[in-house]
C-alpha cells in the first residue's frame, strides 16, 4: 500500500523511527494498521515469547497527532514515553493507540514496532498517525485444569519446571486483584506477606497443585480459584523422578543437587558408571529399621564397574542422573511384609557409554586423550592391542590406516582406532572379528604419523591424490565395502575441488574436471548401494550443473528418482539419456520399470479406491475403505440397449486410444 495512503508524509515517519523497510505488514485485515518491527530484543528470553489472548502486557508508547496532513505540536496532545498496562483482547483504559490488540500477539519482550495509520483511523485531531509501541515485558494467563494461573515473577534462569511428582516448598496466601502490574508497581512482589501458609510435599498433593506445574524455584504465581485470588511463592523445588520400570512409582530418584543445564549422562545399557554409595538405610514411618546391602557397597571407594551389575533400584535410578549428581533414591520392595522403604543417598562421578558401531563392535573409552583430531584416512598409526581372549600377549601394530595394501589390523580394529584421539585407550567388544579373532580387548592409540594435509599440498599433488583416492575407492567398490568406497571417494571430491582451477592450466583444469565428475559419479552409485538416495541424486546433480547433457549422470539420477518414487523425474532422466544415447539399453529399461511402477499403483487404486489415483508411493498397511452398495441394475429396455451400445463404442475408441499412446505417452 501506498505511503500517500496514510496521515503522515513518508519523510516525517521516516524521521520518527528508523525502520528496516518501506512497507509493513498488514495486521488488521482491512489495510488501516501496518505493523514494522524496528527493534529486536537484545537476549533470548526462556519461558515468554509471544503474549496470547488474556495475556497482562506493559507497554511503552510515543505517538504523533495530525489535523489533516499537520503535525500537531504545541498545546495539542501528544504523550511521549507513557507506560501503561493492557490485558490483550480487553479495553483496559479509556484511550489506547489503535491496533495494540492485533500488534502484541506478534511481538516479543523487548521488540519495538511502528503501527502506521490510515486516514480512516486519523479523522478527528485526538487520534494519532503513527505509533511507537515497545513490549516492556508480558505476565502470562493460563488455564491450569479449572484454574487460572498468572505468573507475576519468573526465574528465567532456571529451566527445570514443577512436575506433579515434585518435592515442593510453597507459600500461599490471598491477596486484592489479578493484575500483577499493580502488585509489582506497589512492591507487593518482593516478599510473601505476613501470615501466608506455608506447605511443603509432593506437588500434586497441594490444594491448588495443578496451578504449580510448570514454575521454577523463585516463581510468584497468582491463582484465581472461585472467587479468592491467591498468592503462590515456590520457595523450593526439587525434581523427582519415577525410575521405575512399570511406571508404578516403585523406584524414586529426587535430585538434592545436580550442575545447571545438566542431562541424563548414561546412554544404553552396555556402558559403566562410577557410583558413590553415602548411605543405605531401611526405613518405616521415618525410623530406621536396618542397613540396606547394595552393589556398589554403601561407603566403598567408588570405581568404575558395569551399569548392568549394579543393583536394580540404583540402576534404574543412575540412568536418570546427569555426572556429579547427588540425588536421594527410594525404592518399595513389594516382597517385604513391613512396608520399609529402602533410601539411598548416591552420588554419580563418572560414566563410560558403550559406542556401538558397525557389524556388532562397540567400544568404551577408558580415559581422555589428548585434544587432538583422530586419524584420517591414510594417516600411519601406532596401536596396542592387550587383554585380548586368545593371549595373554600385546600385540603391537603399525599401519596405515584405510589401506588396501595393508591388511594387518582388519575392519573391526579400524573402525575403533578411526574413533580415537592420541593417548586414549579403550575397551572394546569386537565381536569376534578382532585380531587373532578375539572377541574382546584394550585398544590403545599410542601415536599418528598424519599425511601431508591438503592445504600443504601443491594444485598438481591435490590432483594425484583425487586420483589414488578415486582409484583406493574403485576397489572398495569392487570388494563390495560401499561404506569405505563412499568414504574414499569424498576423500577425493575433496582434493580435487573447484579452488584449484585459477592456478591451473588449461590441460589440468580439463583433467580436475574430469576426475571429479567420475569422483562424483561412483560415489553416486556407491550411495544407490547402501540406498542414500538424496546423497545420490545430490552427486547426480552437480555433475549436471557443468554437464547437463552427461548420460551417465542422467541415468544415475533416473535410479535415484525411481527409488524414491518420483515417477515423473525418473522418466524425464531416462527420456533424456536416450536423447543422448538413443541404444542405451539401461535407460529402456529405465523407463520400462517406470512404466511397471505407474500400472502398479493405479492397478492398487483402482482396487482400493475404485480408481481414483492417490499419491505415489502409497503405503501398503493403510486400509482400504468400505466397499460401496451396489445397486441392482435395471430392467433392460430398448432404450438402455442403445445407451449401452453407444457407451460400448465409447469405450472402445478410448482403449484404442490408450494403445495408440502407450502407458509412456500418459506420465507427465
Amino acid at each position: 500500500m501506498a505511503s500517500a495512503s496514510y496521515s503522515l508524509p513518508q519523510k516525517i515517519l521516516d524521521e520518527m523511527i528508523v525502520d528496516e523497510g518501506p512497507e509493513g505488514r498488514d495486521i488488521t485485515g482491512d489495510g488501516t494498521v501496518l505493523f514494522h518491527r524496528t527493534k529486536r530484543r537484545d537476549a533470548p528470553v526462556i519461558g515468554k515469547r509471544h503474549p496470547k489472548q488474556g495475556d497482562e502486557c506493559i507497554v511503552r508508547w510515543r505517538e504523533r497527532w495530525t489535523d489533516g496532513m499537520n503535525i500537531s505540536d504545541g498545546d495539542e496532545p501528544c504523550i511521549v514515553g507513557t507506560q501503561s498496562t493492557h490485558v490483550v483482547g480487553e479495553n483496559t483504559i479509556p484511550y489506547e493507540p489503535p491496533g495494540i490488540h492485533d500488534a502484541l500477539p506478534l511481538m516479543e519482550i523487548g521488540d519495538t514496532v511502528r503501527l502506521r495509520l490510515h486516514v480512516s483511523k486519523t479523522s478527528n485531531r485526538l487520534e494519532p498517525a503513527a505509533c511507537e509501541l515497545e513490549l516492556v515485558t508480558f505476565y502470562r494467563v493460563d488455564d491450569c485444569d479449572g484454574l487460572k494461573r498468572k505468573v507475576a515473577r519468573h526465574n528465567e534462569e532456571l529451566y527445570k519446571g514443577i512436575t506433579p511428582l515434585a518435592d515442593v516448598s510453597v507459600r500461599k496466601s490471598v491477596v486484592e486483584g489479578f493484575s500483577a502490574f499493580k502488585l509489582a508497581a506497589a512492591g507487593a512482589l518482593v516478599d510473601a506477606p505476613e501470615g501466608a501458609e506455608a506447605y511443603r510435599g509432593r506437588a500434586r498433593d497441594f490444594e491448588l497443585g495443578n496451578a504449580l506445574n510448570g514454575l521454577c524455584e523463585g516463581d510468584i504465581a497468582l491463582v484465581e480459584a472461585g472467587d479468592m485470588i491467591h498468592r503462590l511463592d515456590v520457595e523450593r523445588v526439587r525434581p523427582v523422578v519415577d525410575c521405575s520400570e512399570e511406571g508404578d512409582e516403585s523406584v524414586l530418584k529426587l535430585e538434592i543437587s545436580a550442575p545447571a543445564h545438566s542431562e541424563p549422562a548414561v546412554r544404553g545399557t552396555k556402558g559403566d558408571v562410577k557410583l558413590r554409595v553415602a548411605s543405605g538405610l531401611w526405613v518405616i514411618d521415618d525410623e530406621i529399621v536396618g542397613d540396606v546391602e547394595c552393589t556398589p557397597s554403601v561407603g566403598a571407594e567408588p570405581q568404575f564397574m558395569a551399569l548392568a551389575s549394579l543393583s536394580p533400584p540404583l540402576r534404574l535410578a543412575v540412568a536418570k542422573m546427569a555426572v556429579d549428581e547427588t540425588a536421594e533414591v527410594t525404592h518399595v520392595d513389594a516382597g517385604r511384609s513391613d512396608d520399609a522403604e529402602a533410601r539411598y543417598r548416591v552420588i554419580l562421578e563418572g560414566v563410560r557409554n558403550a559406542v556401538d558401531l558397525d557389524d556388532g563392535v562397540a567400544y568404551k573409552v577408558l580415559n581422555t586423550g589428548s585434544k587432538g583430531p583422530c586419524p584420517e584416512p591414510l594417516d600411519d598409526v601406532v596401536v596396542c592391542v592387550e587383554e585380548m581372549d586368545v593371549t595373554t600377549l600385546p600385540l603391537n601394530l603399525t599401519w596405515t590406516l584405510d589401506d588396501d595394501d595393508e591388511n594387518v589390523a582388519g575392519a573391526a580394529l579400524e573402525q575403533v582406532v578411526g574413533k580415537l584421539r592420541p593417548g586414549e585407550r579403550a575397551s572394546v567388544d569386537f565381536n569376534g572379528k578382532g585380531p587373532m579373532d578375539s572377541t574382546k580387548g584394550v585398544v590403545t592409540l599410542e601415536r599418528i604419523h598424519r599425511r601431508q594435509a591438503l592445504i600443504d599440498l601443491k594444485p598438481r599433488q591435490r590432483i594425484e591424490r583425487a586420483a589414488d583416492m578415486k582409484a583406493r575407492g574403485n576397489r572398495a567398490f569392487a570388494s563390495r565395502d560401499f561404506a569405505k568406497a563412499v568414504r574414499r571417494y569424498g576423500g577425493g571430491i575433496d582434493a580435487a575441488a573447484k579452488d584449484l582451477e585459477p592456478d591451473l592450466d588449461d590441460e589440468a583444469i580439463q583433467q580436475r574436471r574430469s576426475l571429479a565428475s567420475a569422483l562424483y559419479l561412483n560415489r553416486a552409485a556407491a550411495r544407490l548401494e547402501v540406498k542414500e538416495f538424496k546423497l545420490a541424486l545430490s552427486d547426480c546433480d552437480e555433475v549436471l550443473e557443468s554437464e547437463p547433457r552427461h548420460a551417465k549422470a542422467l541415468y544415475r539420477r533416473g535410479r535415484c528418482c525411481l527409488e524414491m518414487d518420483d515417477w515423473a523425474a525418473a522418466k524425464q532422466a531416462f527420456a533424456s539419456v536416450l536423447e543422448v544415447d538413443a541404444s542405451n539399453k539401461d535407460a529402456r529399461r529405465g523407463l520400462q520399470r517406470v512404466r511397471d511402477a505407474v500400472r502398479r499403483q493405479k492397478a492398487l487404486d483402482k482396487a482400493r479406491f475404485g480408481g481414483k489415483t492417490v499419491a505415489k508411493g502409497f503405503s501398503e498397511a493403510r486400509p482400504a475403505p468400505a466397499a460401496p452398495a451396489v445397486a441392482k441394475p435395471p430392467e433392460p429396455t430398448p432404450a438402455n440397449r442403445r445407451s449401452a451400445a453407444t457407451a460400448g463404442l465409447v469405450i472402445a475408441g478410448m482403449f484404442v486410444a490408450v494403445a495408440a499412446i502407450g502407458w509412456y505417452g500418459l506420465l507427465g
